[in-house]
């Protein structure tokens, strides 16, 4: 049996894609024919997917495409029309009110994207919430048959040893609390800092905040609450860029604590699913 994946983007040491990445190994290793297809993909796993443009060859009624939900994009619109049976895995989009005033292109992205997932309600056979927080969303869209599918993950990948570079700068007796996310409001920055502010001064004085972050965006400035600039003045930026993936970080600092650019949001928009993952 042919099962393809089509996403809106494969980017490296997304979630998305990690699970795309491993769900392909679990039917590969079943015996069925599996590619990924993505409108975008990151040049470092640019050999592990194929592009949108070329599902038209693999494309037939016999054919079961499974399409990670995400975000509005061009492979939505492609799988809407192809003849396939369809699956969606449902990922969450944060409502687009969030980012209004902030990114305004991604406001929009948000917005198109859950107007399509009630438009796939009619043609798709089955819609898989990676919690049931998401299946309920699919049910409220229109849905008629759901399931909870539960992230998937390739375990192997912490069977690595561990980075010496992480050990030779981190494993110095400190606690390290670790952050991985993007640099945008609802992933609320302001309440991580202060958070980590009172944990460093009231409960481990020797310790430091690791940010793991994407900056896709221009960050906001630090906002200025008592023993934030402390607490941010000892943690500790790491770049995506040159990490190899999670686990384990074998990453380079910027030398200043700050960062290059280092911020935090002010927003006080609530949390929730970002579409890729975090």
């Amino acid at each position: 049996m042919k099962v393809h994946q089509l996403l809106a983007a494969l980017s490296y040491g997304d979630a998305i894609g990690n699970e795309a990445l491993a769900i392909q190994r679990q039917l590969r290793a079943a015996g069925h024919e599996s590619d990924i297809f993505a409108e975008l993909v990151h040049p470092r796993v640019a050999h592990l997917a194929r592009p949108l443009w070329e599902y038209g060859e693999v494309s037939s009624p016999e054919t079961v495409c499974i399409y990670h939900f995400s975000i509005g994009s061009a492979a939505g619109r492609l799988v809407h029309g192809a003849p396939d049976r369809l699956v969606i895995v449902y990922h969450n989009i944060t409502p687009a009110r969030f980012f209004l005033g902030f990114h305004s292109h991604l406001a929009g992205l948000c917005h198109h994207g859950r107007r399509e997932l009630e438009a796939f309600a009619s043609r798709t056979e089955l819609g898989l919430g990676d919690s049931e927080f998401n299946r309920v969303e699919l049910e409220a869209s229109g849905f008629s048959r759901t399931a909870v599918l539960p992230i998937v993950l390739d375990l192997s990948l912490y069977d690595r040893p561990l980075s010496p570079v992480v050990r030779r700068r981190y494993d110095d007796g400190r606690v390290n609390v670790l952050f991985v996310g993007r640099v945008i409001p609802n992933k609320r920055f302001e309440d991580l800092i202060r958070s980590f502010a009172v944990f460093q001064r009231w409960l481990k004085p020797r310790s430091r905040l690791l940010l793991e972050v994407a900056t896709c965006w221009d960050a906001p400035p630090v906002p200025s609450f008592p023993g934030s600039r402390l607490a941010w003045s000892r943690s500790r930026w790491i770049s995506r860029a040159g990490c190899r993936a999670l686990p384990p970080w074998g990453c380079r600092t910027p030398r200043s604590g700050k960062g290059s650019s280092g911020s935090v949001p002010r927003s006080r928009t609530p949390a929730s699913g970002f579409p890729t993952g975090g």
